[in-house]
């Protein structure tokens, strides 16, 4: 067995979504890993998209009110910190009311905490929003970012761009790399597609993937002998 260092971790998330928990299995190689759910499971997805992959590290569902499709309202994170019991806490997302008042805890309290940002949704926002980013953000010892626009985000907001490190947003290895070329020309024949490039999207159909604006970004870039294709499902 890989020996692991001594290190305890707490590491915050929404839900155990499958690419997760690989990513959760190769960090518990390295530390003892403590991961913490708000949620089973989001409304908007199948119930049935799970991992039933072996965890090797300890997992903890808290108990609360479900706030949205993702988020959950719950006391019993406040619980977990107070067991200071931790070498580091990564919050992985501040937007849920869990989030925000485990960092609001922590802040309060000294107690020191990461942001694990897999992306950053731009736009405008209220001062009273701007104010309580920043002051989460800021607070924070340090951040792994996903991108360049996250790290742009996170430092308009606070944060220092000497303390933001990148880290792969993947759980993709080196098995599920395709090596061999295939036929591209075959391929498009068997779907029916009949124009010179395909340009591709595979997700959810849901609202805040944004597929509307892919679909209107399609059509004002009006590029010759190109089709677009979207396949997914509502959950």
């Amino acid at each position: 067995m890989r020996e692991r260092y001594c290190e305890k971790i707490l590491y915050v998330t929404n839900l155990p979504a499958p690419y997760k928990i690989t990513f959760f299995n190769l960090l518990s190689m390295e530390v003892e890993l403590t991961v913490v759910y708000e949620r089973e499971t989001a409304s908007d997805r199948d119930a049935k998209w799970k991992s039933e992959s072996k965890r090797n590290y300890e997992e903890i569902f808290l108990h609360g009110k479900n706030v949205g499709m993702e988020a959950s309202a719950s006391l019993e994170i406040l619980k977990i910190i107070k067991k200071n019991q931790y070498d580091a806490i990564l919050m992985n997302g501040y937007s849920s009311p869990t989030a925000v008042l485990a960092i609001i805890y922590m802040r309060m309290h000294r107690i020191k905490y990461a942001l694990v940002c897999d992306g950053i949704l731009l736009g405008k926002e209220a001062a009273t929003k701007y104010l309580l980013k920043k002051f989460i953000i800021s607070g924070a010892d340090f951040g792994l970012s996903s991108g360049e626009l996250t790290n742009q985000q996170l430092i308009k907001h606070g944060a220092k761009k000497e303390k933001i490190y990148w880290y792969p947003f993947t759980s993709v290895s080196e098995a599920d790399v395709i090596t061999e070329l295939y036929n591209k020309e075959k391929f498009k024949k068997k779907i029916g597609c009949r124009a010179g490039k395909m340009i591709l999207y595979v997700g959810q159909l849901i609202e805040r993937k944004g597929i509307d604006i892919l679909m209107e970004a399609y059509k004002k870039c009006n590029i010759p002998d190109t089709q677009l294709y979207i396949v997914g499902g509502y959950k």
